[in-house]
């Protein structure tokens, strides 16, 4: 799937995998477990948006996603994570 969109412009992709947001060409992930059929609605994650909360070049992305494990982050990296995201909180309040 991630070959086809990228290959053909894909806005989104509806699906139950959130591993899609790592995806290049693909811009958005829709969640089909928050799927309101009634009123045609879901949670809808941005490649952008996760790399720019992550402070990270959205090409960095996969990288990311292969050092912190695929469902299950390793306490060891939480706390890296925890420790950059601080430290950024600091130098925006400077």
């Amino acid at each position: 799937m991630e070959y086809i969109a990228s290959i053909g412009g894909c806005f989104g992709v509806l699906a139950q995998d959130s591993d899609f947001v790592i995806c290049e060409g693909i811009d958005y992930y829709m969640s089909i477990q928050h799927l309101d059929t009634c009123n045609m609605t879901t949670r809808i994650y941005s490649r952008k948006g996760l790399a720019e909360h992550l402070g990270l070049e959205q090409r960095l992305l996969p990288l990311f996603a292969t050092l912190a494990g695929n469902d299950v982050v390793k306490v060891c990296l939480k706390k890296c994570i925890v420790f950059i995201e601080r430290k950024r909180m600091r130098k925006d309040c400077e």
